[in-house]
């Protein structure tokens, strides 16, 4: 839960203020100490429900909008989720590393939680309101501000470059250096599985392919399926991928994948989000029995699998295999 408030380049009151929010440590009128003083224990946002946590983010129908506007911005069409520890789950998934954008969505998520703390004590201290309009102002100001003074790099990409414009900071490209990718075959009796997944707000898809040692396709499959997260499913991808191995008789196995959490995850060397440790070790059940071992591929080497997972995704593409 801390490396999407305590990242290089946070701003630490904000951060102070996310990391009380998700811990519960924000004074909220439902706590313990003000039943008997506060009278009035409604939202003083929205004034539709009681005050709580959960109610301040992301339900309130005040930081809902400024949150959607803010997903938006980053290319998100889905609604802001029901608490504000799977707000930053999602966030921990999908903005990791030191780019220019997932910093940027990190710094707007502890600012979000800031600048509505704060317009919430103004209303009910000092009597005096700001229009939510100026809060989205204000939270794409400190977006713009840090990451300018960051030297942080971005890759060369229409939707990078579609984030920097929206959030308005000026954008640093980071060439990529060329690298070679193929697919490499796996030992003699051995099969090697290749899965992937694609996501989009309307829906997700799974893929992937199965080979033998000269290249020949064994077996593939293409799933349309539920889901808000990319990383559950990678990891259903996998799980798919190896019941149909097992219904194969399939017992020497060689997994990859192009989700570096994925991989990490599967061989222990990560801590996969604790809502998906359950789906691991059903995966991990699915392998008892089996030599298996599972690597990372590039995407550029991971192609088919790619294809066959966007093949059923909604408005991703029908192309055939």
């Amino acid at each position: 839960m801390g490396s999407s408030v305590w990242f290089t380049g946070h701003i630490p009151r904000q951060a102070l203020s996310a990391w009380k929010a998700l811990h519960k440590k924000l004074l909220t009128r439902d706590h313990q100490i003000f039943r008997n003083r506060v009278m009035d224990e409604g939202c003083p946002l929205c004034k539709s429900e009681k005050e709580t946590i959960n109610h301040l983010f992301f339900r309130c129908g005040f930081l809902a909008w400024v949150w959607r506007s803010i997903l938006w911005r980053y290319g998100s069409r889905r609604k802001p989720k029901k608490t504000i520890q799977e707000e930053e789950e999602w966030l921990r998934t999908h903005c990791r590393g030191k780019s220019q954008s997932s910093t940027a969505m990190k710094i707007a998520f502890a600012s979000a939680i800031y600048r509505l703390w704060g317009e919430r004590n103004l209303r009910i201290f000092e009597n005096k309101s700001n229009h939510k309009i100026k809060i989205l102002r204000m939270i794409l100001d400190d977006v713009k501000a840090r990451v300018n003074s960051l030297n942080l790099r971005d890759s060369k990409e229409v939707h990078t470059a579609a984030v920097a414009h929206h959030f308005g900071y000026t954008i640093s490209v980071q060439e990529k250096d060329l690298k070679f990718c193929c697919w490499v075959p796996p030992a003699v009796r051995e099969f090697k599985l290749n899965t992937d997944a694609s996501l989009t707000d309307d829906g997700g898809g799974i893929g992937g392919i199965i080979r033998n040692n000269d290249g020949e396709i064994i077996q593939f499959f293409s799933k349309n399926t539920d889901g808000e997260e990319i990383f559950a499913l990678e990891i259903q991808a996998i799980c798919e991928g190896v019941a149909v191995a097992k219904s194969l008789g399939i017992t020497f196995l060689w997994i990859e994948a192009d989700s570096t959490f994925a991989v990490k995850s599967f061989n222990k060397i990560s801590s996969p989000p604790w809502r998906k440790i359950p789906a691991i070790n059903r995966a991990w059940s699915e392998l008892a029995g089996m030599s298996w071992r599972i690597s990372h591929i590039w995407r550029e080497g991971n192609m088919a699998a790619d294809l066959l997972s966007k093949r059923e995704c909604p408005f991703k593409g029908h192309s055939t295999f």
